[in-house]
Order: structure tokens, then sequence, then C-alpha cells
């Protein structure tokens, strides 16, 4: 393909554009994953790799399940083989607390276990099935409003602390962004409840504050109820010594076997190829430009294309093409005897070869036969052939002979 310097020049500029956008691409710091999947796969700011890793050391020398069926499974499993003196951990950005979920956790509960759920989202059967609020009504929304949401709110400041009211944190503050503590519990029964822990806002006193841990006791064992479970995360254990909150709320549970849910947990590591392209900006512009040629081609392609049609020359005769040929070469010669008996002999040839009659036997016959398949009249047959007899008769032919006989030949 041969390309014009103009073309060639744009085509350098367009591969030098890719290269650069490229580059600039790879050489860009990586933005966090700001995502809460609450995943032990997980080692982005809201992952729980960092707490699947610590575990044995809150529960020192006791066995830890994993456990990836639901949290109604387990516990309804657990209620079956009439289990006591465990511990059940269910850490989440939101809980699906079902009534069903709800009666087995509080079978689960009666027989001396004890339960932590820590949630930022609570659907509204804790209010009727545990008699608990959870303030503002917090719904949890859909996935990518939760992802949005989280990444803007990741941006702020540490502007809120959380607290525990044991003696060995008195007066220990932890300190976190606000979007990530300020969820307390507005309503609960005081009588059957304990406050174990609570937030406050900078600049206010610790007295003001809000209960976000609390401890509901169910038959022979205990629930406790918390709402910051970014405490949890990798991000809440390593940052400072906010590690130590973590383990003071864990610190709650009884030292025994532990059940921790990490049922359908949206790992980063477990997406997709595709959602992998759809979450990268860049990626997902360059898909978009792709699919936009795309279509372009398939438009611009569905088209009807009209084949192009052949151009067929009409049949020529390339007997006489011969005989015009040979004639030229002959007449350059000067030799007009022989010429003429050239054009001669192939005209009987062509005779013979198109009107299918014999040229041996020169005689009346053979003149009625031509001149009925040549739709020529007799006479001017016979005239011809006399006239060929009378150009043989001569021992030279002159030009005016020559023409005679071309004429007469281009008549016939």
């Amino acid at each position: 393909m041969n390309l014009s310097r103009t073309d060639r020049t744009l085509w350098a500029l367009l591969g030098l554009g890719v290269v650069f956008y490229v580059w600039y691409e790879l050489s860009r710091p990586v933005p966090p994953d700001w995502r809460p999947t609450f995943s032990p796969k997980d080692k982005i700011p809201y992952g729980l790799y960092a707490l699947d890793k610590v575990l044995p050391q809150a529960f020192t020398k006791q066995a830890i399940h994993r456990t990836n069926r639901s949290a109604y499974e387990v516990l309804t499993e657990l209620n079956g083989q009439k289990k006591q003196n465990t511990n059940f951990v269910w850490v989440n950005v939101g809980v699906d607390l079902t009534p069903t979920t709800i009666k087995a956790l509080k079978q689960y509960i009666r027989r001396g276990n004890s339960a932590l759920v820590s949630s930022y989202y609570w659907p509204p059967t804790l209010k009727d099935s545990l008699n608990v609020t959870v303030g503002y009504g917090n719904e949890m929304p859909g996935a990518e409003a939760l992802n949005q949401y989280t990444k803007a709110a990741s941006e702020f400041s540490d502007t809120s602390a959380v607290k525990l009211r044991h003696n060995r944190f008195s007066g220990k503050g932890f300190w976190f962004p606000s979007f990530m503590v300020q969820m307390p519990f507005s309503r609960f029964d005081s009588t059957q409840t304990v406050i174990l822990g609570d937030y406050f806002f900078a600049g206010s006193t610790p007295e003001v504050s809000y209960p976000n841990l609390i401890q509901k006791k169910i038959g022979k064992g205990t629930l406790f109820l918390h709402t910051h479970p970014y405490a949890f995360t990798n991000y809440g254990l390593l940052k400072g010594q906010n590690a130590a909150y973590a383990f003071g709320v864990l610190s709650h549970l009884p030292l025994r076997e532990t059940y921790v849910d990490f049922y359908r947990r949206g790992s980063a590591s477990d997406e997709s190829r595709l959602q992998y392209v759809w979450r990268s900006e860049g990626l997902r512009w360059a898909m978009y430009g792709l699919l936009t040629l795309l279509g372009l081609y398939l438009f611009s392609g569905s088209k009807r294309r009209q084949r192009a049609i052949p151009v067929w020359e009409a049949p020529r005769n390339t007997t006489l093409d011969f005989v015009q040929a040979l004639g030229r070469l002959y007449y350059r010669k000067k030799d007009h005897k022989d010429l003429a008996e050239r054009k001669i002999m192939y005209f009987m040839e062509s005779i013979r070869h198109r009107y299918q009659v014999q040229t041996t036997d020169l005689n009346e016959a053979f003149f009625e036969q031509l001149a009925a398949k040549s739709g020529h009249r007799k006479e001017e047959v016979a005239s011809l052939f006399r006239f060929f007899d009378h150009l043989r008769a001569k021992a030279s032919l002159t030009n005016e002979d020559l023409r005679e006989l071309t004429r007469r030949l281009y008549r016939f």
C-alpha cells in the first residue's frame, strides 16, 4: 500500500499519541480501591485480609471456623448440633438479618453461646425482632452508590472518635473519618441492654457521646451489636493504634471456639476481566471508543454493495482481422499477386468454416448452395469467383486490382 507523505506523517503522529497515552496510564499512580468488599481475600483498604490473619491472636489456642455459607445455614446447623459455649462473629458493611435468621440467631444464643454482629447498614427487622433502632434509618444502598459514597467519604479527615467503656480503655479515644462511626443506636430497651462503647465528634466532650456497641442478654447467652465494622478492615487495623479498638471489641467475647462469617463477600480478586475493565476509567473509555468504532464499521458495512459489472465486448470477426493484418504485411512488400492469392485462400477457408460448404468444385451447384447460406444472389456469388479466376490468370496485379479485390471481399 503506497501512502503519501501526509498520510505517513498522520499515521506516525497517531502511533506516537497511542504510545504516549499507554506510557502515561502505566506510569501514573494507581488510585486506591475504596470499595467496601469486607472480603478476607482483599488487601484493599476496606477488605478483611488483616483481620483474617490476626483472628488467631484474638482467640488464642481456640478453634476458628471461617464459614462460607449464609448465617442462617450456619446457625441452623449449629442449633441442630445443640452447640454450646461457642462464639459467632458477623462483620460486614451490611447484614441480611431476615426474620428467619434472627430467629435462628436467638435460638443459638439462648443455649449459652455469644454472637457479635458488626454492621454499618441494618434492616428494619432489627427493631421488630430485637427492639433496637439504629439512627437515621440507614437502609443499605445499591452496590454502585455504596462504592461511590465510600470513595468520596474516605477522603475526609479523622473528625470522630470511638471509645470503649471498659476500665482498660478509660479516657482513650480512637479517631476515624466521621462517616465510619456516626451511626448510633438511637432506641433500645435500657433495662435489658448494656452500653459498652460510644463515639463522639471532634471538639465535643466525651460526655456528649452516642452508643455504637451494646450488649443484650438472651437466655443463657449474649448478643453484641456494633455499628462500626470499618474498625475491622485493613484501614482500621493498620492505621495508627486503632487496632487496639478492634481487639477491644472482640475481647468482650469469651475465649472459646469461634465461627466467623465470610459468606458471599464481593472480593476484588474474584471479579471478572470485564468487571475490571468497567471499573478502570482508562480501560472503560477505551472500551467506549472501541465499541463506537465497531458500531461505525457495522453501520457503514451494512449498506448493500453493488458488485462490479464486467464489461463484455461485442464478438469480433477475427478472421477478417487476420486477413487485414496479412494484407498490410504483403502490401508493404508490394507483392500484390501473392497478397491476392493469400486473401483469396483465407476467404475460401472462412467460407468452409462458416457456411460448411466444400470449395473443391466451384460449379453452379456450389454457387447456388453458397448463395442460399450467405444470403447473396447467385449472380453476385458467381461474379465474385469469376473475378478470382480473372486475377489468378494475370501474371501481376496492380494497386487497383488489389483494392477491387478488397472491396468485393468486404462487400460479401
